[in-house]
This record gives C-alpha cells, structure tokens and sequence, in this order.
C-alpha cells in the first residue's frame, strides 16, 4: 500500500518508521477484553466473522476514547478508525490473493497468475517498484523509505520526467531527500559532560539536524542509532542507546518531526 501511494500520489520520496510504538498518556492505558462482545466462535466452532468484526470495532472505539486527546510533547493525540469505502472493500477483496504473491508456494502463484494474470501483473509492476526504489543502507525492520531512481524503464511518473539538474530538498534550503538524519549521538555532548542546555544532570544529546549530514559525510552512518550494523545480528548483543533527558529528546524530535512533514504535503 506504501509503494502504491508513492506512485499514485507522485511522491518524489515516501518515508514511513515501521517500529509502532503507543506512547505514554496520561490517561494510562485500559484493558479491553477480546470477548468486549462474547466469544465470537460460532455454533459450528469456526470463526463468526461479523462478530469478530463488532469486537474488534468496539474494541477501537474504546481504545480511541481513551487516548484521543491525549497530551503528546506539546501537541496532543488524535486517532480515527480505518476507511470503509470502496477502496478499502477493494484492499480487503485483494489481500488473500496479494498474501499468495508474496508467500505462496509456487504452484500457488502459477494458479494466481493464471485465474488473475492482470491483478498478478500488476503485483508484480509493484514489487518490482519497491524493490527499485527501496532506500539503500536503512534498517528496512525499523525504516521504510522509498526514493525515486530515475532509470528509464521506471513505472514511476517522477522518474518518467528524467533527473533534475539539482536535487530535491526536502524544504528550502534544507539537505537532499536522499539523506535521512537518522538520530545520532552527539559525541561532544555525551552522558554526564557539563551542558549549558540541560538543567541538572546531562544525559547526552542528538547531534543537531544542520550538522547531520556533514557528520555522515565524514564519518558514515555506523554510529546511527538503527543503522544496518548496530541492528543486525541476535538482538540480545545490540548495545541500547542510553536513555536520554526529556528536554533533549523533545527539542530533536521537534527537530526530526519538522523534517519529516514535508513528505506528505
């Protein structure tokens, strides 16, 4: 669904953090029961969908009363349920079939392609797009950012246009999307130095966004805080940034958030 905004929206890059994660709020978090309605066995003691269906949309219901409007940094939460209208009947029709494409066996596939060439066709189309486009050197279990490539036989209509003579920015005089500031620690900030911007106790900072790209010119991006390095192998050896303060975690955030906006305007 990604790849498909990216080229129906025309995006000239399309980033996406992939590690969910629920904040904190204030009003704590609820336990909703998955039985909100009764069980929802049947009879015949297979699945009820239509009960399952009123479950879990009472279970969003509840969970989105608890934390719309809840306090986030200096903004506050807002969640709405998932589109019901055609294009989203059509997602739903599709989807065993998109889940054979990418995991069903071979004979499987053949029959797919052979009882729906024009929708395998068209997975395919897709695929082939993401994979193209997939950002290199990202963790892609963390990250998913999609960016344009520019090569001839392209599908996407911003590689069609050919390569422009300067690289987009993602905001005026801001660095190229093909750079993406991951979070770095800032080594001349480390835990415990004297900080004239930390009250108290310092419990180290980011290296500032204007800074970042000079920093992964010189230095690379080993020292990211999900590069492909420190992320891959058995997580249990994955050294855990330290936690840092709420005060410099807020500034870079609003930092990175500011950043971040201009991919989906």
């Amino acid at each position: 669904m990604w790849t498909e905004r990216h080229l129906e929206q025309e995006k000239p890059v399309l980033w996406s953090p992939l590690d969910a994660v629920d904040p904190h709020i204030s009003t704590g978090l609820s336990f909703i029961p998955c039985t909100i309605h009764g069980s929802n066995v049947g009879q015949s003691a297979s699945i009820d969908y239509e009960q399952l269906e009123r479950i879990l949309d009472s279970a969003a219901d509840v969970y989105i009363s608890k934390c719309y409007n809840a306090p986030f940094g200096e903004l506050s939460i807002h969640l709405f349920k998932g589109n019901r209208n055609d294009l989203a009947k059509n997602y739903k029709s599709r989807r065993p079939h998109l889940i054979t494409f990418l995991n069903g066996s071979k004979k499987d596939k053949n029959k797919l392609m052979e009882e729906n060439p024009i929708l395998f066709k068209y997975f395919t189309e897709i695929w082939k797009l993401r994979d193209r486009h997939m950002g290199k050197g990202l963790p892609n279990h963390y990250i998913f950012q999609l960016i344009q490539c520019y090569e001839e036989e392209c599908i996407h209509p911003v590689c069609k246009r050919g390569k422009p003579e300067k690289e987009p920015v993602w905001y005026d005089g801001g660095p190229p999307l093909s750079h993406l500031p991951i979070p770095i620690p800032d080594p001349k900030r480390r835990w415990g130095q004297a900080c004239n911007a930390c009250i108290g106790f310092c419990t180290g900072h980011y290296i500032k966004p204007d800074d970042h790209m000079e920093h992964v010119a010189k230095y690379g991006t080993d020292k990211c805080m999900f590069s492909t390095k420190r992320s891959s192998g058995n997580s249990s050896k994955v050294k855990v940034p330290e936690k840092k303060s709420r005060q410099s975690t807020t500034i870079y955030a609003r930092q990175f958030c500011l950043l971040m906006m201009f991919i989906f305007r």
